[in-house]
């Protein structure tokens, strides 16, 4: 005959509901992951910090990347340095189409606004200014190509 569950005595009952116990936590990541999700906290806290902490990025062939590594190569910068130079100093070459001419629009409405509020002899920021010489350029690279 199989014997019965012992039982706790009413004061070991009340002393056991008194003890607060914990519920099991179930890992919801091994630690590996823990690790790797820490790190990346880290290094978005990191990014904060940095003048520079926006990445673009873009997909190219095969071919595309060996002649763009090559010119890189060649030119003796940093990847980072040569591919900031490459977009942010290279001629802008647009076809008038609508929507370069209503983006260039919206853009010299919001330069105009910008130089409406400056009518109070206050200098122009240098923002303002690229983004109209940027304005510019679109405007006259599409007037060459019609």
């Amino acid at each position: 005959m199989a014997k019965a569950p012992k039982l706790p005595s009413y004061e070991e009952a009340v002393k056991a509901s008194k003890k607060k116990v914990e519920p099991k936590k179930e890992k919801l990541f091994t630690k590996d992951e823990e690790e790797k999700i820490d790190d990346l906290l880290r290094r978005s806290e990191s990014d904060k910090n940095r003048e520079r902490g926006i990445t673009i990025a873009f997909r190219v062939s095969c071919d595309e990347r060996d002649r763009i590594y090559k010119r890189i190569a060649l030119s003796g910068k940093k990847v980072r340095e040569f591919m900031r130079d490459a977009v942010l100093n290279a001629p802008i070459k647009a076809v008038a189409t609508r929507k370069v001419v209503l983006e260039c629009k919206s853009e010299l409405e919001r330069i105009a606004e910008e130089l409406e509020r400056l009518n109070q002899n206050e200098s122009i920021p240098e923002r303002t200014l690229y983004n109209l010489d940027l304005v510019l350029n679109i405007l006259s690279g599409a007037t060459e190509h019609t």
